[in-house]
């Protein structure tokens, strides 16, 4: 089978180099040629490890070198299986994945050859020449989905240069960064026999090239009663949620994970005391927290809380309004409460949510609000002591929209750029709080 697909390979690869036309010839005179492959891309901005090689195929002569780099911000390996098997390699007791299993600068005689780490950053290479022809699969240990090709072809053969090589490499980075943010979006809910909802968290998300380590939503707001389930939906990477993490006790190590974090660790109800852990969560694997007391709790995923991949859910009295503004919750609601039938909210909190400012004109007794290049002015109203303002009022004057959910008793409302995908309200919702 090995031999059928190293074939084939070389068969496409004589058949590219017959039928381009930008395709030309190394001399045999120039000499070995030293080529380069990045070992994965990064984007820290969106917390994402690109875990794919480029190029994926790299096409060079006999007796050349390639040196392969981490491009990325997540160690990665460099590992040509050779005569050996996945579970040959894992089952050998003396297999270190972090070691190399020869020093860099050697010569590839198709047999098993690792980089062993190569962390993310300068001078984490590894250099190997390859004297033979033929093609040569590789794969990174760490992400089973990560996999690239060596073809070495005889000298004198028609490769693609080293520039379209780079081009094409290139080209496929920037179909992968272009997707390498995640797109937020409000929570999904389900309601429970008992009355009482149940919040989903997607960690990561279901692509099979990169892995985005953030929580989405980041923030949820949830009421006394309610549960939220986390779900990993990556493929290949596994993902954690922890609240109150240990004092002195490391999740994770230099060893892999603790022994002692394998697998859940404290009650499925969480009233702010205490650990509450996962475990290590799989592709479509769960963990369900039930919250019983109001609060702010904030959680990370321990191993990859560098990539900062940190949550927060906020636990609010069953009665309490929640507000989401653009797509993202408001920690405070900015205050809103119903008082004779409208949503009053605390003017500034409910401004810098949308992006812009409030000022109160006191002559005026009215509050003016600035955000999405537009002003609108509306007129305070008081209770108790404290001057609030219409949320609806100053939606409708910035030119938004907005909607309440009866059930999980949230107004939402988006001014300007939409930054999320809104959840779906059930029909029990109020159709005529929709605008």
């Amino acid at each position: 089978m090995v031999k059928k697909s190293l074939a084939f390979l070389l068969t496409i690869a004589a058949a590219f180099m017959l039928i381009s036309s930008i395709v030309v010839a190394e001399s045999p005179n120039d000499g070995p040629q030293t080529w380069k492959v990045a070992v994965g891309k990064g984007n820290d901005a969106a917390g994402t490890s690109i875990d794919t090689f480029f190029p994926g195929t790299t096409y060079i002569h006999e007796g050349d070198t390639v040196i392969f780099s981490n491009g990325g911000n997540y160690p990665h390996t460099v590992t040509f299986l050779g005569d050996k098997s996945l579970g040959d390699v894992f089952s050998d007791p003396s297999f270190s994945v972090a070691a190399p299993s020869s020093p860099s600068g050697g010569k590839y005689d198709g047999k098993y050859l690792s980089s062993g780490f190569l962390f993310p950053g300068a001078p984490m290479t590894y250099e190997i020449t390859f004297p033979t022809a033929g093609a040569y699969s590789y794969l990174c240990l760490i992400h089973s989905f990560m996999k690239g090709t060596i073809v070495v072809l005889p000298k004198g053969a028609k490769i693609p240069t080293q520039a379209e090589q780079a081009a094409a490499a290139k080209l496929e980075e920037s179909g992968l960064q272009s997707v390498s943010a995640i797109v937020p979006h409000d929570a999904l809910y389900t309601a429970n026999k008992d009355g009482s909802l149940t919040y989903n968290v997607d960690l990561s998300t279901a692509q099979s090239s990169m892995n985005i380590m953030r929580m989405n939503p980041e923030v949820v707001v949830v009421s006394e009663g309610d549960s939220v389930t986390w779900t990993n939906l990556n493929p290949y990477e596994p993902h954690m949620v922890t609240f109150n993490a240990p004092k002195g006790v490391q999740v994770m190590n230099d060893d892999g994970v603790n022994p002692d974090y394998m697998g859940p660790v404290g009650s499925s109800v969480f009233d702010g005391k205490g650990v509450r852990h996962s475990g290590i969560l799989m592709q479509n694997q769960t963990f369900t927290l039930k919250f019983t007391k109001k609060g702010t709790y904030a959680y990370d995923c321990f191993m990859h809380s560098f990539m900062m991949m940190k949550g927060t859910v906020i636990v609010v009295p069953k009665s309490a309004v929640k507000l989401t503004a653009n797509g993202k919750a408001v920690a405070d609601a900015a205050k809103a409460q119903w008082s004779n039938g409208t949503l009053i909210v605390a003017a500034d909190s409910f401004a810098n949510a949308l992006g812009g400012k409030a000022a109160w004109d006191a002559k005026a007794k009215a509050w003016e609000v600035t955000a999405n290049g537009k002003t609108v002015k509306t007129a305070g109203i008081t209770v108790k002591g404290v001057v609030y303002a219409s949320a609806e009022a100053i939606v409708r004057g910035l030119g938004g929209t907005y909607s309440w959910n009866e059930v999980t008793k949230t107004f939402s409302t988006s001014v300007g750029k939409v930054e999320a995908t809104p959840a779906p309200a059930p029909a029990s919702s109020m159709g005529d709080m929709t605008h």
